[in-house]
């Protein structure tokens, strides 16, 4: 199965450079060699190719740095007569379980929606949360798993959303500690490569203000 895109995207960065190029697969190959001196645990490095628009249209390389559910695709590409770098970092999901989401929910409301029709209206209401009810606690220990990204999946459904997210999950600082240092450390080892070369080049290294990324509002829900 091919690697999904990302969702719940958190953060992005880029830098361009002019009159600047440099082999794309090389910058990948140091970056993954700058990431195994941290000893990062969990890591899996990765090329995934995207299109760079609809059907038809070529494909990109980048390097994906995955750590349980969340991942960067990083990229670094000529863009006209110069280069860019550019991360993205969000979620990933396997998409058997995403369906699964969708699937069962869907068969709750048939059955309530079916004696509700039949006049049994108690009996429709009762079935569609005895059905819900060990699903969404079914969620809630895959999420445990796969990460936010199921939590969010889920979220998004119309009520069910609202009480699985009342029931079953939460923003904790665990999630967001561990989500900033995955993209502090991984953008570090993008930074320390970019800097190597440009200074090779005689070009000066990142300011610090270079260095920051674009942030998602992580409480916004």
């Amino acid at each position: 199965m091919p690697d999904p895109l990302l969702a719940n995207i958190f953060s992005h960065w880029h830098k361009p450079y002019d009159d600047f190029e440099t082999s794309t697969l090389e910058f990948y190959s140091a970056v993954e060699a700058a990431l195994k001196r941290r000893r990062i645990p969990k890591i899996v490095t990765s090329r995934v190719d995207w299109r760079e628009g609809g059907i038809g249209t070529p494909k990109r390389k980048y390097l994906r740095v995955t750590r349980e559910d969340m991942a960067f695709d990083i990229c670094a590409a000529p863009f006209g007569t110069g280069f860019f770098f550019s991360w993205w970092l969000g979620t990933t999901g396997s998409g058997f379980i995403h369906w699964v989401i969708v699937i069962l929910p869907s068969l709750a409301f048939l059955q309530f929606v079916q004696s509700r029709d039949a006049g049994h209206d108690l009996l429709g209401f009762l079935a569609f949360f005895i059905l819900l009810s060990p699903f969404l606690r079914l969620v809630a220990l895959v999420s445990r798993k796969y990460g936010p990204g199921v939590d969010d999946a889920v979220g998004r459904i119309p009520v069910i959303g609202f009480l699985y997210r009342a029931l079953f999950t939460r923003i904790t600082y665990h999630r967001i500690d561990t989500m900033l240092m995955f993209q502090s450390v991984v953008q570090s080892a993008v930074c320390e490569v970019i800097d190597g070369l440009t200074k090779a080049k005689g070009l000066r290294v990142l300011g610090d203000d270079e260095k920051k990324p674009i942030m998602r509002d992580l409480f916004k829900r």
